[in-house]
């Protein structure tokens, strides 16, 4: 299979654990001119054990994942604009997919495997389609797999 090797090397985001055990929907990026992280604004929604993939525009998509309940809707950031915005739904929310999502020549995104809290782990593959917005079943893996 060909893919864009997308390295995420000055773009990492994640969301912040409290005290009270809320989860702040924060975006950090890495300053590599002067070795400090900045805030790149907030995500629509906190989340956890989600995906994110560089797109051929040079936006970055972000999807799955899990706060109290499973994530279904993606969001792509940015990074001129340094905005948010809500994108596509997956069409079997998931979360622990983690590496498992891939730019593709073509420029649609493969995700892969996930389960649901690590209970049941996930065959089923999707494409996301940055011209659409839309996510789409490609096919299933061979063996269900979570924490890809």
């Amino acid at each position: 299979m060909n893919y864009i090797n997308c390295s995420l090397r000055y773009l990492f985001i994640f969301s912040l654990f409290t005290l009270f055990q809320l989860f702040a929907p924060i975006g950090l990026a890495a300053a590599p001119s002067s070795g400090t992280w900045i805030s790149v604004g907030n995500m629509a929604a906190p989340r956890v054990y989600f995906s994110a993939a560089l797109t051929t525009r040079g936006k970055v998509l972000v999807a799955e994942g899990s706060t109290l309940g499973l994530i279904s809707y993606s969001e792509l950031y940015d990074p001129l604009q340094k905005t948010w915005s809500k994108t596509g739904d997956l069409n079997t929310p998931r979360q622990n997919a983690e590496s498992a999502m891939v730019t593709l020549n073509s420029g649609k995104i493969l995700m892969a495997g996930g389960s649901d809290f690590g209970v049941n782990d996930y065959s089923s593959t999707e494409l996301y389609d940055p011209a659409t917005d839309k996510w789409t079943y490609t096919g299933n893996l061979n063996t269900p797999r979570g924490n890809v």
